[in-house]
């Protein structure tokens, strides 16, 4: 491997030792390439806690597969914090090719600029987190299902593409108004048949609170899309999808730091009907795991804290949300 500035480049093997490298790809290290492909760029951690395996052999893995010429890395640092930077592990266009291959899907790699931009590369860290914690909850609370879809991935194997299904549009005078979550997802609990529907909305700091042109990225138009989405029913449409009975929607925002969820609340409070808008942040998210009690609610930042699963009649296990872990 060949590390150039901060880009690790992988040495690539001639077409007929990479076929031999794919007959002796391990099944594990498949499970690795998937789950790069699915989230499209991830953490030594992060790959550690969807695996279960520890980073150590995460790292090991990672070297061979480098070498094989399938993933590349790239150090980045992690959500503006001081210490050891992290590195980025992205699928090369071989890795690419080769998990096309086992797969069975079609497809054509392309190349994505923005991960060199390290805004966006933290934003896809703090929306990968977020899904990796969804994840555990069905692992850990049995009678609970989780079933999701972001803009790269989802739980759905024969679904129309995620991107289609994660673009939402609202009918606004003689035009319509689309706009993108971070992520669309459901628990459901088999015990009392009831299925709640959330959106998600990953926020960086870097977004206008508000502005006279109203732009999609201004988030107090995000905020009345959502509430015009609510009014109108339209949320039902994904009824069908989830194949459940949707009753309203939670819209989750998670944002990056202590301070800008106090700004944020603020303005979530200010513009009702907001109850069904809850909010958190990255430490929260990280340290205590997304179903406990980390959220406000309506942004009454002075009152209670609630956990998303308040409505669904679940015996929630102590180690749910292991601190600073998710083994």
């Amino acid at each position: 491997m060949i590390r150039t500035g901060t880009m690790a480049v992988p040495m690539m093997l001639g077409m007929n030792d990479q076929e031999k490298a794919v007959k002796k790809i391990p099944e594990k290290d498949w499970e690795l390439l998937r789950f790069i492909d699915s989230f499209k760029v991830l953490t030594v951690i992060q790959l550690s806690a969807l695996s279960r395996r520890s980073p150590q052999v995460i790292r090991r893995r990672l070297r061979a597969l480098s070498e094989q010429g399938f993933i590349s890395t790239q150090q980045q640092a992690y959500g503006n914090r001081r210490g050891r930077p992290e590195d980025l592990v992205l699928l090369s266009e071989a890795g690419c090719r080769v998990l096309q291959k086992q797969t069975g899907r079609n497809g054509k790699f392309q190349k994505n600029d923005k991960y060199a931009a390290p805004d966006f590369v933290e934003h896809e860290l703090l929306v990968n987190w977020f899904f990796i914690h969804l994840i555990q909850i069905e692992k850990k609370i049995h009678q609970l299902s989780v079933h999701y879809f972001t803009q790269h991935f989802s739980t759905a194997e024969d679904a129309p593409s995620t991107e289609h299904i994660t673009q939402i549009q609202l009918p606004e005078d003689d035009d319509k108004l689309e706009f993108i979550p971070d992520g669309i997802f459901t628990i459901s609990d088999s015990v009392s048949n009831k299925t709640l529907l959330f959106f998600l909305e990953v926020d960086m700091g870097t977004e206008t609170l508000a502005s006279p042109a109203r732009g999609f990225k201004d988030v107090r138009q995000k905020i009345v899309n959502y509430q015009d989405l609510f009014r109108s029913g339209r949320y039902k449409q994904y009824e069908r999808l989830f194949n459940a009975r949707l009753n309203g929607f939670r819209l989750l925002f998670v944002t990056h730091s202590p301070s800008r969820l106090k700004t944020l609340c603020q303005l979530t409070a200010s513009m009702p009907p907001s109850d069904f808008i809850w909010l958190s942040d990255q430490d929260r998210l990280l340290y205590s795991g997304l179903a406990d009690k980390i959220w406000v609610r309506g942004g009454a930042l002075d009152r209670q804290l609630y956990t998303i699963l308040g409505k669904l009649n679940v015996s929630r296990q102590a180690d749910v949300n292991g601190r600073g872990s998710i083994g």
